[in-house]
Order: C-alpha cells, then sequence, then structure tokens
C-alpha cells in the first residue's frame, strides 16, 4: 500500500524524525512525506499528520482551501502526552497518537488504519450519493445541497441558479450503435460540462436522462445566461465513439433564485424548473425557457 504523508509540525527536529520513522520501516517503502506546506498547492495527500500545537493553524488552513479533496484528507493529531496515548477506536473520526509512543511500526500501522477507513468511507459515499455509471451527484445529493443553499440564501441573499436539462435523441444512438455507446455518451458529455463549470457548482443525474445543475453566487441573469450557453455549447459537441461521431439534441427549464413573491422550498424549485423543461420540450425556436 503506498500513500503520501504531510506533516504540520512547528518543531523541524520532531518533523524531521517523524520523516525518519517513514522512511525507515520496511513497511513503508512506497510512502512519500512532506514538510513543505506548499505541496498543498499541487496535491492533496493520503493523511496528515498535525502535532497538536498546530491543529488551530491546520484547520484555518484546510477550512479555507478550495479543494475539497484537501477538506476532506483524514488526519492525525500528534499529541505531546502519552495519556492521550493511541486512539484507534475513532472518536468524532480523529486519531491521536502520543509523540512519546511512536516507533516506526506503530506510526506504519496508525497510518494504514487512517487511510483504509477514509478510502472505505469514501466509497460508500460514492455509493449512496453519486451516479454509478456518470459519476454525478444523484437525486438525494441533489436536493440536500438544495436544501443547503435555499438555508444560506435566506441570511446571505445570494443569488443561485438552477438548471434543469433533458437528453433527447438517445434511443437512436442505442439502437444505431449499442448500449456502450449510449454509456459512452453520457459518461463523456458528464465530464466535459464538470471541467467547464466551477467545483462549488453541482451536477446531478435525477434519472435516466434527465440533469440537473445547481449554481450558487450567481450574480446577475446575463452570467445565469452565459452558463446555460457554455452548457449548450458542450451538448453540441459531437462525441466520438468507435470513429463514429455522436450527437445528441436537449432541452433545459432555467431559473435565477431568490424570485419575488414565491415561496422558497425545496419542492416548489423543483416544479417550477421542472415547468420550464417541458415548455422547452415543446418550444422549436429556442434550446432553453425562463421560468416566469
Amino acid at each position: 500500500m503506498s500513500y503520501s504523508v504531510l506533516i504540520f509540525d512547528n518543531s523541524s527536529i520532531d518533523t524531521n524524525w517523524l520523516i525518519s520513522c517513514l522512511l525507515v520501516s520496511s513497511e513503508n517503502n512506497n510512502c512519500s512525506a512532506y514538510k513543505d506546506l506548499d505541496q498543498l498547492k499541487i496535491f492533496a495527500p493520503d493523511v496528515f499528520l498535525v502535532s497538536e500545537k498546530m491543529l488551530r493553524f491546520f484547520h484555518n488552513i484546510r477550512k479555507a482551501s478550495d479543494s475539497q479533496a484537501i477538506r476532506e484528507t483524514p488526519y492525525i493529531i500528534l499529541t505531546e502526552s502519552e495519556k492521550s496515548g493511541v486512539n484507534i477506536v475513532e472518536s468524532d473520526d480523529i486519531e491521536t497518537l502520543a509523540k512519546s509512543m511512536i516507533t516506526p511500526r506503530l506510526l506504519s500501522f496508525v497510518i494504514r488504519h487512517v487511510v483504509k477507513n477514509s478510502q472505505d468511507e469514501r466509497e460508500l459515499k460514492n455509493m449512496f450519493h453519486y451516479d454509478q455509471l456518470t459519476h454525478a451527484a444523484n437525486r438525494h445529493l441533489f436536493l440536500d445541497r438544495l436544501s443547503q443553499i435555499v438555508l444560506q440564501t435566506e441570511s446571505n441573499y445570494e443569488n443561485f441558479g438552477i438548471i434543469f436539462l433533458g437528453l433527447d435523441d438517445f434511443k437512436q444512438i442505442n439502437d444505431t450503435y449499442g448500449l456502450n455507446a449510449g454509456d459512452h455518451l453520457l459518461k463523456t458529455l458528464i465530464k466535459r460540462i464538470k471541467i467547464s463549470f466551477r467545483e462549488s457548482d453541482t451536477i446531478a443525474r435525477m434519472g435516466g436522462l434527465e440533469f440537473a445543475l445547481l449554481l450558487p453566487q450567481i450574480t446577475s441573469p446575463e452570467q445565469m445566461t452565459g452558463f446555460v450557453e457554455k452548457l449548450f455549447c458542450e451538448i453540441r459537441r459531437p462525441i466520438t465513439w468507435k470513429n463514429n461521431k455522436l450527437q445528441i439534441k436537449a432541452a433545459a427549464g432555467v431559473a435565477l433564485f431568490p424570485m419575488y413573491d414565491f415561496e422558497m422550498n425545496t419542492n416548489n424549485i423543483i416544479d417550477i424548473v421542472n415547468n420550464a423543461l417541458q415548455e422547452a420540450k415543446k418550444c422549436s425556436d429556442s434550446d432553453y425557457k425562463w421560468c416566469e
């Protein structure tokens, strides 16, 4: 098992000692250990080792990070006192380890334990919250994030946008090129959309060939229109499958919230945007329709 470790410790002596413990253990010949915090600009490690004296500083950096991977990376607190000992039974998903008890073998064991648990939790999260084909969020996760953003909007008065997207001409692709071609098209399209949009945006598969995008912090209708046009630009780009160019059509319902004299709750929001999508499907002169 290979993994990378980033150390937060204000003692250079302790930091170098921890690195040596990681590297001398025969069980850690695939371990990469770092002490330069600039590494966070390049990648997210598999685990952090954090001195209890640096814990507040570590939490501030972690909280401020734009990278979700860094914010979700597990960490081990290194204590100065033996009374904490080794906490292998998780308490709030945090492990503690007294520096005085550290040996290369023990450190290796604790790190492998934490990394393995983190990977298992990530797999379960993906299973319950993400579509297994496209890796987009599923309906449950989308509704959860929508509920959160509605609550935030009530306090910070920031606008957010929603796009409901319905794909068309899909049966023809499956009938002509096979189900694998259809799966490839969906996976490629969602990957393109994720790259084109912001990390803070959520794209979800709501079911079948219907998708939804949740866009926080939209400053104007013009910005929202720009996102819609960007979305359809990606949809219109052909996708290659075994030397064939695959293309589909789509329609979308678009809304910017909050709306005047509109009771904002998830059910009302879903209904009004879905109605706009259905109207867009009937419309021949436009790919999308704004909620009215």
